[in-house]
């Protein structure tokens, strides 16, 4: 009742949304194994800045800076917390809890795109159209995962 009354989305529309970020979330979803791999370079660097936020409970400044200064705005290490907090359970590495935070936030990221670019070209949501938005990235998505030989 909530999704009619108030954003006009009946349950089948509800449920094509939920298939495209199904289809956004693999697709981004790097099948990579992360297990038994360590950090390096920057995600290193991230991975130790995060720590502030265990260590202290808040972090208040982004990503570091060689040029001596941190980029506004931590809300990429709230997100791979958040991630890291719900996955705990299941004794992932850190660098897969991060992999998983970060492919959730690029799916939603794909599939509010794949609507808008719907309702923008014509003005109300089609789903067929959502989905070849989603499967054009997809097929991207793979083949440069081929192409790079990560896949």
């Amino acid at each position: 009742m909530f999704f009619k009354n108030n954003l006009n989305l009946n349950f089948k529309t509800f449920l094509q949304y939920f298939f495209l970020f199904i289809l956004a979330y693999l697709s981004t979803f790097l099948w990579v194994d992360w297990q038994n791999q360590f950090a390096a370079s920057d995600i290193a660097g991230d991975i130790l800045h995060a720590n502030q936020i265990k260590d202290n409970g808040y972090l208040l400044v982004g990503h570091w800076s060689k040029f001596n200064f941190n980029h506004p705005g931590p809300f990429w290490f709230y997100i791979n917390y958040i991630f890291e907090f719900l996955l705990s359970p299941f004794n992932l590495e850190r660098l897969q809890t991060w992999q998983w935070g970060t492919t959730f936030l690029n799916s939603i990221f794909i599939t509010f795109s794949a609507i808008a670019l719907s309702k923008f070209y014509f003005d109300k949501f089609k789903f067929s159209y959502s989905f070849l938005f989603v499967f054009i990235y997809c097929l991207f998505n793979v083949l440069s995962a081929l192409y790079l030989g990560v896949g």
